[in-house]
């Protein structure tokens, strides 16, 4: 090979490394920064909370790991594969607590609409005794992401996943 065909292969590959690594920046900022859950009030109440609409940060986030797909496909991703594949975790971590999230916070809807009636609560006394428990996680919870409402923030919570 001739110096500068070998020269010319190594400018390829910055160029390819240096094209995964922008696009990478751009994930990492936008879900660093910028995604934000929308929290509304649950039936106007002043103390409970709910997830709005997620189809938009689910669209991003289906096409953010469909990149991160591309980029582990490139033979120019050598030298910061390790970064692309935090990245890849992560994103799939986030996919994995917005799924048992919006699961829970429907479940936790249905119960609370159930366990709200004096009546339930004096025939199933146990079970009102530990939707309680489950209430007060949920309000708790969501008054923090009310409050800090960054994506981020959510899933840097590792153990929030198990909880839900």
């Amino acid at each position: 090979m001739k110096e500068y065909e070998r020269v010319e292969e190594i400018s390829a590959f910055a160029s390819g490394e240096a094209t995964i690594n922008t696009a990478l920046n751009e994930i990492a900022n936008f879900w660093s920064h910028d995604a934000l859950f929308t929290v509304l009030s649950y039936r106007d109440s002043k103390d409970r909370f709910i997830i709005g609409d997620v189809e938009d940060t689910i669209a991003q986030l289906e096409d953010n790991q469909m990149s991160i797909q591309t980029m582990m496909g490139s033979k120019y991703v050598a030298e910061i594969r390790a970064r692309v594949e935090e990245w890849e975790k992560h994103l799939g971590y986030i996919s994995d607590v917005i799924d048992e999230w919006l699961t829970f916070q429907r479940q936790w809807m249905y119960l609370e609409n159930i366990f709200n009636s004096d009546d339930i609560q004096k025939q199933l006394p146990q079970e009102a005794k530990l939707f309680q428990t489950v209430d007060k996680f949920w309000k708790d919870h969501m008054k923090f992401y009310k409050n800090n409402p960054k994506i981020m923030n959510v899933t840097n919570n590792m153990a929030l996943l198990s909880k839900f």
